[in-house]
Protein backbone atom coordinates (compact mmCIF):
# COMPACT_ATOMS: atom_id res chain seq x y z
CA UNK A 1 0.00 0.00 0.00
CA UNK A 2 1.69 3.50 -0.62
CA UNK A 3 0.63 6.85 0.23
CA UNK A 4 0.18 9.38 -2.67
CA UNK A 5 0.52 13.42 -2.41
CA UNK A 6 -0.88 15.11 -5.09
CA UNK A 7 0.35 18.99 -5.43
CA UNK A 8 -1.64 22.10 -6.59
CA UNK A 9 -0.48 25.34 -7.85
CA UNK A 10 0.06 27.35 -5.19
CA UNK A 11 1.85 25.49 -2.98
CA UNK A 12 -0.97 23.58 -1.25
CA UNK A 13 -1.38 19.79 -1.61
CA UNK A 14 -3.85 16.69 -0.39
CA UNK A 15 -2.74 13.13 0.89
CA UNK A 16 -4.11 9.60 0.31
CA UNK A 17 -3.06 6.88 2.32
CA UNK A 18 -3.28 2.90 2.09
CA UNK A 19 -3.78 3.20 -1.87
CA UNK A 20 -4.01 -0.31 -3.26
CA UNK A 21 -4.80 0.50 -7.20
CA UNK A 22 -5.31 3.51 -9.34
CA UNK A 23 -6.90 3.89 -12.62
CA UNK A 24 -7.18 6.79 -15.01
CA UNK A 25 -8.14 7.10 -18.44
CA UNK A 26 -6.38 8.03 -21.82
CA UNK A 27 -7.55 9.98 -25.15
CA UNK A 28 -6.51 5.96 -25.99
CA UNK A 29 -7.06 3.54 -23.02
CA UNK A 30 -8.18 3.00 -19.40
CA UNK A 31 -4.73 2.43 -17.51
CA UNK A 32 -4.67 0.45 -13.69
CA UNK A 33 -1.91 0.56 -11.91
CA UNK A 34 -1.39 -1.82 -9.09
CA UNK A 35 1.05 -3.33 -5.97
CA UNK A 36 4.30 -2.24 -6.63
CA UNK A 37 4.00 -0.92 -10.04
CA UNK A 38 2.59 2.25 -7.72
CA UNK A 39 6.12 2.88 -7.03
CA UNK A 40 7.83 3.02 -10.52
CA UNK A 41 4.72 4.57 -12.09
CA UNK A 42 5.28 7.99 -14.09
CA UNK A 43 1.72 9.66 -13.14
CA UNK A 44 1.16 12.67 -15.12
CA UNK A 45 -0.95 15.08 -13.70
CA UNK A 46 -3.21 15.50 -16.92
CA UNK A 47 -5.69 12.76 -16.00
CA UNK A 48 -8.49 12.28 -13.27
CA UNK A 49 -7.49 9.66 -11.11
CA UNK A 50 -9.24 7.51 -9.27
CA UNK A 51 -8.07 6.01 -6.09
CA UNK A 52 -8.30 2.49 -4.32
CA UNK A 53 -7.75 1.57 -0.86
CA UNK A 54 -9.53 -1.07 1.23
CA UNK A 55 -11.22 1.30 3.23
CA UNK A 56 -12.14 4.00 0.45
CA UNK A 57 -12.41 5.00 -2.60
CA UNK A 58 -11.27 8.64 -4.32
CA UNK A 59 -11.93 10.76 -7.16
CA UNK A 60 -9.24 13.07 -7.77
CA UNK A 61 -9.82 15.86 -10.95
CA UNK A 62 -6.62 16.90 -12.52
CA UNK A 63 -7.77 20.69 -12.59
CA UNK A 64 -5.34 22.85 -10.38
CA UNK A 65 -2.71 19.31 -10.13
CA UNK A 66 1.43 20.23 -10.97
CA UNK A 67 2.51 17.17 -9.58
CA UNK A 68 1.97 13.45 -8.07
CA UNK A 69 4.36 12.06 -5.43
CA UNK A 70 4.08 8.23 -4.00
CA UNK A 71 5.62 8.00 -0.53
Amino acid sequence: MYTLRINYSGGQFKTYSDIEKVEYQTYMEDVTVAGDEISTHKFKPDHDLHLFSKQRNYLVSHQGVVGIEVL
